[in-house]
């Protein structure tokens, strides 16, 4: 579907000045056909307001790994980061290791978004990230992909359907 807004990866290039001077605590970047070219700038306004940005949407906007994966990094700065969407980037099973690190990194995250990305494929990183969101004294809800659409891996979707732990909710959607 057509971004909301088209403001694309130049858009954001021609934007990053003026960004830099605020101090945001919620980024939104929703739908505006932004790519991977974009994640160096994305990297720049992160840490800007590493101290107080609570909230990272990035939705919709066909990333992919290597992107997020960088993003993820930087976002791991953040001190008070509350929850990311990150819905629908093309990313797979290649940055579940990331969002492990960023799950164990922000002490503050208690939700997290993955619906529509297709994260099926590593057992061994599955486990990871289970365990870590086991783990997690902070994390209240989660939303991954649905295994009915194989987005996961049944091992993914099972050890997050067994967790006992009833303060955090998890929800498998593949919107």
């Amino acid at each position: 579907s057509a971004p909301i807004w088209q403001l694309g990866d130049d858009g954001l290039a021609e934007l990053q000045a003026s960004l830099q001077s605020l101090k945001l605590t919620h980024i939104g970047l929703l739908k505006t056909g932004l790519s991977e070219v974009s994640a160096p700038v994305l990297i720049d306004l992160i840490l800007a307001n590493s101290e107080r940005l609570t909230t990272f949407n990035l939705s919709d906007n066909p990333v992919g790994d290597g992107a997020f994966q960088d993003v993820c990094a930087a976002l791991q700065r953040c001190a008070i980061l509350e929850g990311m969407y990150a819905n629908r980037l093309g990313i797979t099973h290649h940055s579940i290791s990331s969002l492990s690190n960023l799950v164990r990194s922000c002490s503050h995250l208690t939700w997290l978004y993955l619906a529509g990305n297709d994260l099926s494929g590593d057992d061994d990183a599955d486990g990871e990230f289970a365990t870590t969101v086991l783990e997690s004294e902070s994390l209240e809800s989660l939303i991954m992909p649905s295994d009915e659409y194989q987005l996961i891996s049944a091992t993914l979707h099972r050890q997050l359907s067994a967790l006992d732990k009833p303060e955090l909710k998890v929800k498998f959607s593949e919107y």
